[in-house]
């Protein structure tokens, strides 16, 4: 029936929608009963939603919610434009103490990481080493500079 409300916009598909839903429910061996007692809680709800509902009409519209980060003066500004459409905005801080102060993976060096590609440029003539590893880079330079002192030898 909630499916039928929102979904459905004109009161004759509305009423072809109740009837399908009906006709579904007592092939399925429902019976009458059940509907009528959903038919009247949903209205019961309602009911229920308007009293409680404090909103005046314009701000009934509901065009969504909107979570920016905050910007001193630019921020307030953009709510107010927000507002006029009918849009809610939440605001966050950009920077966090938590941003600042965790950081759970310590950084790697370029020597630390591994499974790379990479290119050793030789100190001993102008050419360069290209290979793929997956040891640290740090060993395979070592081992690289110590193949060509055991060449240079």
């Amino acid at each position: 029936m909630d499916r039928k409300d929102t979904l459905v916009s004109t009161e004759n598909n509305k009423n072809k929608e109740e009837l399908h839903i009906r006709t579904a429910l007592q092939k399925c061996g429902y019976p009458k009963w059940i509907f009528e007692k959903v038919k009247q809680d949903q209205r019961n709800k309602e009911l229920i939603a308007k009293k409680t509902n404090k909103k005046s009409a314009s701000d009934q519209s509901d065009g969504g919610l909107v979570v920016i980060p905050y910007v001193g003066g630019l921020s307030e500004a953009t709510e107010r434009i927000f507002r006029k459409y009918g849009i809610s905005t939440a605001v966050k801080p950009y920077n966090t103490l938590r941003n600042l102060l965790v950081h759970p993976k310590n950084k790697r060096t370029v020597g630390q990481t591994g499974e790379c590609v990479y290119k050793i440029p030789c100190h001993n003539c102008s050419s360069t080493y290209i290979g793929e590893t997956g040891r640290s880079y740090g060993k395979r330079q070592e081992e690289h500079r110590k193949e060509v002192e055991s060449i240079g030898n």
